[in-house]
């Protein structure tokens, strides 16, 4: 089944010592792309992290965020005392030559910026096998939920393509009819038009003829018709296939795009008989780019 590129997830595991949230975000983009953020004892596990994303997510943004908290202290905290000390004789020179009382207060001292700094503890063995366990069953179980939402959403667009898919397979059997019917009114006028020159300056009837076949020509679009139905037909395979195949439908949408354009183009020379095949050729046009539209929100 197809999967739409957006999609939102977010898990939570609660432990004895730990606890952990995920929460990822999906939306589209024309490749891969990864964004992560979570605290730095979890960079060693960034590549393993990617890598798991990757089996459940071939295109699109994923913005993956964690948030950490141990229940017992993972952190020591480090007082900078030379420059502790050097606040202390700055404060003592300041009450001295000013003669001013009073004490510093220790709580303003130890907000002074650098004063404190706090340093991640050394996990052991056990504590980080307990994270990493933690962590990566908590993404797995947010990557499947994803996954769900965007293959919900998925099937809610593939059912709207598949509409259009019959939409415009009937426009093309409309087309069918139409371009019939005006290409004989298109002969119909010629004889006339060329009955009434003839008459004027009697030019060679034979190359009349063959003029008018070489317009003829030029104005049949039975090969466009054919190769629009072969498009048609390939893109109801691939509503039907798996995986990854919104670039693919980009593409067929761009060739019956360029079909529909030379039918439109090659309709010109019919006049007022064209204006039939125009019309169903611009509800082509319509129904193409709601399908290309649609396409760049598939995986």
């Amino acid at each position: 089944m197809a999967n739409s590129m957006t999609g939102y997830a977010r898990t939570r595991a609660e432990g004895k010592d730990l606890s952990i949230v995920v929460a990822l975000k999906a939306v589209n983009h024309r490749f891969a792309d990864i964004q992560i953020r979570m605290p730095p004892e979890l960079d060693p596990f960034e590549p393993r992290l990617r890598g798991l994303i990757k089996k459940y997510v071939q295109r699109g943004q994923v913005q993956l965020g964690i948030n950490l908290d141990w229940n017992a202290p993972v952190q020591e905290a480090k007082v900078n005392r030379s420059l502790l000390a050097g606040y202390l004789s700055a404060f003592r020179d300041i009450r001295s030559e000013y003669k001013l009382t009073g004490e510093p207060d220790l709580n303003v001292l130890l907000r002074v910026p650098g004063a404190v700094t706090l340093t991640l503890a050394d996990l052991d063995e056990e504590r980080r096998g307990l994270l990493e366990a933690t962590l990566f069953d908590t993404l797995k179980r947010a990557l499947e939920t994803l996954n769900h939402s965007r293959q919900l959403e998925g099937a809610s667009i593939i059912e709207d393509l598949r509409q259009r898919v019959e939409a415009m397979g009937r426009d093309l059997a409309d087309l069918q009819i139409v371009r019939e019917g005006t290409v004989q009114d298109f002969q119909k006028h010629l004889e006339v038009k060329l009955t009434e020159l003839m008459e004027r300056i009697q030019p060679d009837p034979q190359r009349i003829l063959q003029e008018a076949s070489i317009l003829a020509d030029r104005s049949d679009i039975n090969e466009e018709l054919q190769r629009l139905r072969t498009h048609l037909q390939r893109l109801v395979e691939l509503l039907e296939a798996d995986g990854e195949i919104g670039k693919k439908i980009d593409f067929i949408a761009q060739e019956l795009n360029r079909e529909t354009n030379t039918i439109l183009s090659k309709s010109a020379p019919l006049g007022q008989a064209a204006m039939a095949v125009s019309e169903i050729g611009i509800r082509l046009k319509a129904e193409i780019e709601k399908i290309r539209e649609q396409a760049q929100n598939l995986e």
